[in-house]
């Protein structure tokens, strides 16, 4: 009981963690590059964050269909708890090189899946406006 306790405050404490950077480095920063007109509309698909062209280029949406803060808040939302769970897999066993190799498999399949459940919900959404 208290090693399930403990992976719950790891999980908590690294998704919040986690959290709290990438809105300080993700969506602030790219709110004051906005804000301070440093992107301009030739060049702002260079200056997009990572995460949000990745999701797009997953999913096919196209970036003037969405809110991007919206979205880039949910995103790191969603990147977050992956975070948590990523953590709480490698925990799971006490080798180095098992814990890489059970986080870079973690990563792909969490980030694949979270980002296709994120798209399905967005395109759900999509269709009840069209409809």
């Amino acid at each position: 009981m208290e090693k399930l306790v403990l992976y719950v405050i790891e999980f908590v404490v690294a998704a919040v963690l986690s959290y709290i950077f990438q809105k300080i480095f993700v969506v602030d920063k790219y709110k004051k590059d906005l804000e301070k007109n440093k992107i301009n509309k030739d060049n702002k698909r260079s200056k997009t964050p990572q995460e949000l062209v990745l999701f797009l280029n997953m999913t096919g949406l196209k970036e003037k269909d969405i809110d991007v803060f919206r979205t880039l808040k949910l995103l790191i939302i969603v990147n977050s708890i992956d975070i948590g769970i990523i953590i709480l897999l490698t925990n799971i066993t006490r080798s180095i090189i098992l814990k890489l190799l059970i986080a870079v498999i973690a990563v792909l399949f969490v980030l694949i899946i979270s980002y296709r459940l994120l798209a399905f919900i967005y395109k759900k959404k999509e269709n009840k406006k069209n409809v």
